[in-house]
């Protein structure tokens, strides 16, 4: 039997706080699979307004076995300088890892550029820098004195993120735009490997009742966040009142004048957060899916988890802010516009290409190609190559 690795995943949440179900549980699914894993350790900050918590040994750390190979590790974090400053928690993490893992082999996946120090805190066999996010852009631009904190943020995050880049051997970025951005840090090209699909639950997946809904129904499932285009969804809704807007996902906390006008409309429903194992099927009861996003900074950086999932339960897609999707135009699978008046016109005409066998065919075709468990296979592979740094002008060109 080979020696087994111990994997540690820092992330920016707890394992179980996201309603969402994002690349890093993914990547945490496939890894518990791998014959090669020991244990999973999820290292997350807790946000906590004690100072002095950080100052006893005993409060600073947390262990939480979610299963036998599955540890979450929580570390105490003040208003989130530990997660970033240099220096405030090595010896604690040194201590930590220690502590929890006996492996001879151990890898470090950082999926959030925080926690930098663990990178001293241990002899990695490999550190991995997995970006998926525009780490420190905001969705709203604050005004006055409110600019200051997110400004120094983004600058910490900046150095931290740059501390993390530099460290990690293998690098993968989920969209040319943030491998530009590690590249710039690092002099070295990423591995650019985009958001997937599990394409059978979703090609195969039975269809939600929203008998109260009827259709046609626009639909948009995925976080309500404010890096969405509310405006825009409602111009839609009022432009085409027969159709239905369906939103399905858990909305954000912060007050937003915007969707509250949007959710006024009478053809517009939103149905909150649904289990994951759900959201096939309430996608399946869609006409068009849409990617209704901002045109601002941090959406250039998106690679959307919910196109290819459209795409596999075979409904025509409209998008609009998210460039990294541009690549993937072909008239009745999906359609990217460039103007609001353009995006309510591709909208309307997908109604009609809905049921098209031939189109579908071609939208599950496209999804396909980009399943979830080909694209984690080959990250969890390059991670544990002992020839990667060899390899690497080779594979960090890769564009999956």
């Amino acid at each position: 039997m080979e020696m087994q690795i111990d994997h540690f995943v820092v992330a920016p949440s707890g394992i179980g706080d996201d309603a969402l179900k994002y690349r890093r549980h993914r990547l945490v699914e496939k890894l518990l699979g791998d014959p090669d894993t020991g244990k999973v350790f999820w290292i997350s900050p807790i946000e906590t307004g004690n100072k002095g918590e950080l100052f006893r040994k005993e409060k600073r750390w947390r262990r939480v076995d979610q299963s036998e190979k599955l540890v979450e590790l929580k570390i105490n974090d003040y208003k989130n300088i530990i997660t970033l400053q240099s220096g405030m928690a090595l010896s604690t993490f040194k201590k930590i890892v220690k502590e929890v893992s006996r492996a001879e082999k151990r890898i470090l996946w950082f999926t959030y550029p925080g926690f930098s120090d663990l990178a001293a805190a241990a002899k990695w066999n490999r550190i991995v820098y997995d970006c998926s996010d525009s780490w420190g852009s905001t969705w709203v631009q604050p005004r006055g004195l409110k600019r200051v904190k997110p400004a120094v943020l983004k600058k910490m995050i900046q150095l931290s993120e740059r501390r993390v880049a530099k460290s990690s051997a293998v690098r993968f970025a989920s969209s040319q735009f943030l491998g530009d951005k590690i590249e710039r840090i690092t002099g070295e090209p990423a591995a650019i490997i985009e958001n997937g699909v599990e394409y059978n639950d979703f090609a195969n997946a039975a269809t939600a009742e929203l008998a109260e809904i009827p259709s046609p129904r626009f639909g948009f499932i995925g976080g309500i966040k404010s890096k969405l285009d509310f405006e825009l969804l409602y111009e839609l809704a009022i432009t085409a009142p027969s159709v239905q807007l369906v939103l399905v996902g858990p909305a954000a906390k912060e007050k937003n004048e915007s969707l509250d006008k949007l959710l006024s409309l009478r053809n517009v429903h939103s149905l909150g957060g649904v289990k994951y194992t759900k959201v096939p099927e309430y996608i399946k009861a869609m006409d068009v899916g849409l990617l209704p996003y901002k045109k601002i900074e941090y959406n250039q950086a998106v690679s959307p988890l919910k196109m290819f999932e459209y795409l596999a339960a075979g409904i025509p897609v409209v998008g609009i802010g998210v460039p990294t999707t541009e690549k993937y135009q072909q008239a009745g699978v999906y359609s990217y516009a460039k103007s609001d008046l353009e995006f309510i016109s591709e909208c309307l005409k997908s109604i009609k290409l809905r049921n098209s066998d031939s189109l579908i065919q071609e939208r599950q075709k496209t999804a396909k190609q980009q399943d979830w468990d080909e694209k984690l296979s080959l990250m969890i592979h390059l991670a544990k190559d002992p020839l990667y740094e060899e390899n690497a002008n080779l594979l960090n060109n890769l564009n999956y």
